[in-house]
């Protein structure tokens, strides 16, 4: 299999699931799909090198790290969210995620790094610790937000969400 067809093969079976994920974390589809996008171009530059790592993990981390580096840029985040919400939604992926909406609206109440924090234990099967080293905070950090993201959930949305 020439590299080019490697590549392509990679990129047809993780494009959408990292989407996905990243996607559920932001609440913005277009952010998702623009890091995802970035961090596959990155991986392309890259492949000949990086084919016989572990190119999963590699995409999947610099496509957290853009994420997380335009929110670090941006303070306009909730109000370019809340702008998101009210505009008419473009057909999503196909998704392994049942009731994507359901799931966005019970995040969206949450802080950008509770809601990737979430995403990545819950919807990416990291561990705390992995997901603490994906974010680059300490594991206290990861734990507290943690601690304090399902405290959210339980006491606000989550009971919302089964009373309808």
């Amino acid at each position: 299999m020439s590299e080019a067809d490697d590549f392509d093969a990679f990129y047809r079976a993780r494009f959408a699931p990292v989407v996905r994920r990243i996607h559920l974390a932001t609440g913005d589809l277009t952010r998702a799909e623009d890091v995802v996008q970035e961090a596959f171009v990155r991986a392309w530059q890259h492949w000949s090198t990086m084919r016989d790592h572990d190119p999963r993990a590699w995409v999947e981390q610099v496509a957290w790290r853009l994420a997380i580096d335009g929110w670090r840029r941006t303070e306009r985040f909730e109000r370019i969210l809340k702008r998101h919400a009210a505009r008419p939604r473009p057909a999503e992926p196909a998704s392994d995620v049942e009731h994507l909406d359901a799931v966005l609206a019970l995040l969206r109440p949450l802080s950008t790094e509770r809601r990737m924090l979430l995403v990545l234990i819950y919807f990416d099967d990291r561990s705390v610790e992995e997901a603490a080293l994906t974010l680059g905070i300490p594991l206290g950090t990861a734990k507290s937000r943690l601690a304090r993201a399902l405290a959210s959930l339980r006491n606000s949305n989550f009971k919302e969400g089964t009373t309808s």
